[in-house]
Parts: structure tokens; sequence; C-alpha cells
């Protein structure tokens, strides 16, 4: 986001290629060297990829929620999908907006802090004039928001916050409400200016028109749940993965049999047999037999009846079962 240039930096820049003050020759060379980035010991980036993985499936579905909303609410195509997720600090996320804004500031329990929630200008003026009736086709617009306007706009808010709490019960149980409303970027001195943020950006597109929906939230709000989380997502995995393993085994068939004995007869002796024949086995009438699972001998049993039917006891395990 501090990387989007406002549009008296590109007309000041435009300027100062025209005047020749700024050699393009030189911006191409800079532009084909390689880029290194810079990292800010400062402040480390506290992100990890698990806290990266919990907080994308949670504003995935914050996403699919607003879609859904707005998709109703305006009877028109409607897409909402998660953009990227990064840390900044408070200062850089401010300078980033332009001075006329329609922020809402979101107190969600039991977390400290106010979250602070920004749509692009796109984004609303597309969203005020399709439910003014309006084809919902907007040139650039450049001025400060009406009362009406900021009405129309805090209705839809207060949706938007109620769809964070229900996007946001697998991480915390908490309630969400709107407290107000800002207008103004550079009175929003909610935090201090290097306190880190994690900034969410949402694109918005509604029919033609695309935009944004930025959402901050303040880093040591996130930081106890998503520990506390993935510690509890990783203890109770291991334990449910364990006993669901333990669960289908149960019910899995196996094959079982009982080996009486073996003998060795020539292709001739077997094309010749016939019912009533008798095979003669390397093993006593009252020796054990070996009770195999699969291709593994498991077990030593003794053949019997139980009610009429074949049928062996278990006596010993087998000494290659181990």
């Amino acid at each position: 986001m501090p990387d989007i240039l406002s549009q008296n930096q590109i007309d000041e820049l435009l300027s100062q290629l025209s005047s020749g003050k700024v050699d393009i020759s030189t911006v191409e060379t800079e532009k084909s060297t390689k880029k290194i980035k810079l990292y800010d010991f400062s402040s480390p980036r506290k992100l990890s990829k698990d806290n990266l993985r919990n907080l994308s499936n949670v504003f995935e579905l914050y996403a699919r929620h607003i879609s859904s909303y707005l998709s109703g609410l305006l009877r028109a195509y409607c897409n909402v999908e998660l953009a990227m997720i990064e840390e900044q600090r408070y200062a850089e996320y401010n300078n980033a907006l332009p001075d006329s804004v329609l922020v809402a500031m979101v107190d969600f329990k039991p977390l400290d802090g106010i979250i602070l929630m920004e749509a692009s200008r796109m984004v609303i003026y597309t969203l005020i004039d399709r439910l003014l009736g309006g084809s919902g086709s907007i040139v650039s617009v450049n001025r400060d928001f009406t009362e009406i306007e900021i009405g129309i706009m805090e209705r839809i808010y207060r949706q938007f916050t109620g769809f964070m709490q229900e996007a946001f019960v697998d991480l915390v149980d908490g309630t969400a409400s709107l407290s107000k409303i800002e207008t103004n970027a550079r009175m929003m001195q909610v935090y201090g200016a290097n306190q880190m943020m994690i900034i969410v950006v949402l694109n918005v597109t509604l029919d033609e028109s695309a935009g944004t929906l930025t959402i901050c939230i303040p880093w040591i709000n996130l930081e106890n749940i998503l520990s506390a989380r993935n510690l509890d997502f990783k203890v109770k995995s291991t334990t449910e993965n364990t006993q669901l393993l333990k669960d289908q085994m149960k019910s899995v068939n196996v094959m079982m049999r009982c080996i009486l004995g073996q003998t060795t007869l020539t292709l001739n002796e077997i094309v010749n047999l016939q019912a009533g024949d008798v095979l003669r086995i390397n093993k006593k009438a009252d020796e054990c037999v070996t009770v195999m699972l699969g291709e593994k001998p498991l077990y030593y049993g003794r053949m019997g009846l139980k009610k009429n039917r074949m049928a062996v006891v278990i006596k010993k395990a087998h000494e290659k079962s181990g």
C-alpha cells in the first residue's frame, strides 16, 4: 500500500520527466538492477506461516459472507476475494489513505483496541449509486461524502461487522459492534505510529466496477489468540487423528487363514486328483495349526468344532509375530 502514488505525486513525476530533471535511462537502469528488500530490525516480522494460514481461512470465509450479502443487496454480480495479508506500521497504513475516507471503527470484544475497516471510493460510490436506483457506472469522483452517503454506508458497515464476528468464531468467541465512522484519515490517531498492524486487503468486484476493502487489525490483539490456536490445533489434531485412526482401523476387514499343513505334489498328481483322495501333509493330527493374517503368521491354534462348525482355538502367539 505505501508503494501507491497519490495523484499529486504522479503529476510531480510527470512534470519532472517533461522538464528533464529526471533521466528516463537512469530509471530504466534502476529497474534492471536486482532489488534488495530491506529488513527493519526495529520492527521484525511476526506473522508466521501458521498464523498466516489461520488468518487466510478466516478472511476467505469473511469474503464469501460479504460477497453473498452484496449480491443479494444489489441484485447483481458481486465477487469478493482475499488479495493479501501483510504487516505494516500504523503510520504506513494511515499515510496511504486519502484525506477524505469512510473508515468504520469496529469494537471487537474480548479483544482490546479498535479494528479499522475502509472501503475504496469506487466501491462506496458504486454501492450508493446502485442502492439509489442508478446503474452503478461511476466515473472517478473526488469530493467529501454527504450525510446521506455516510448513513447508507453505516448500514452496510454494520452488516460487514456482523460477518466479522461469524468469521472469527473458530479463533475467538467475541462480539463485534460498529463504534463509529471516521471521515478524516488524518484525525485517526488511534494507535502509535510504530505499532505493528495486520493489513488485510479484499478485492471487491461489483459488475464492471472494482475496488478494495481494507481491514487494519493491531497485531497485539491477534498474537495471543493465534498462538493459542496453533498450540490447541496441534494438540487437538494429534489426539483426534490418533483416535480417528484407531476407530477406522477397527472397521477394516482383514483375511485370516489357518494353515493345516503343507505337502508337495507333481503337476501330474494335481491334474489327476479326484474327490475322496487323501493327501498326506507334513503335520500330525494333534499338532497346532498356524493362524495367518495376510502373509504374516500370528498365532498357533487347535482345530475343532463349535456349534457344528469348524473352528480354531488360539493357543499361543507365533514366534515370528513380533
